[in-house]
C-alpha cells in the first residue's frame, strides 16, 4: 500500500501528539516527587536523576528524526 505524504505527515502528527500526552504524564509523576527522588538508585548505580537524563535524550534524538522526516515530506 502506498501512502501519499500527506498520509505520511498526518501519521507522523499522531506520533508526536502520542509523545506529548506521554511526557506530560512524566511530567505530573514527577511533580509528586521532591528533588531527592532523582538521588535514589533505579537499578544497581544507577539513580533516577541518570535514567530521566538518558530518556530525554533518546526522546529529544528522535524528535530530531521525526522533524527531519517531516522536511524531506513537506
Amino acid at each position: 500500500m502506498e501512502y501519499s505524504a500527506k498520509d505520511k505527515i498526518r501519521g507522523l502528527e499522531n506520533i508526536l501528539e502520542q509523545f506529548q500526552e506521554s511526557q506530560q504524564k512524566v511530567v505530573e509523576l514527577l511533580k509528586k516527587q521532591d528533588d531527592a527522588f532523582l538521588e535514589k538508585p533505579y537499578y544497581k548505580a544507577v539513580t533516577y536523576r541518570e535514567i530521566i537524563t538518558g530518556i530525554l535524550q533518546h526522546d529529544i534524538y528522535h524528535l530530531g528524526q521525526i522533524a527531519y522526516i517531516k522536511s524531506i515530506y513537506k
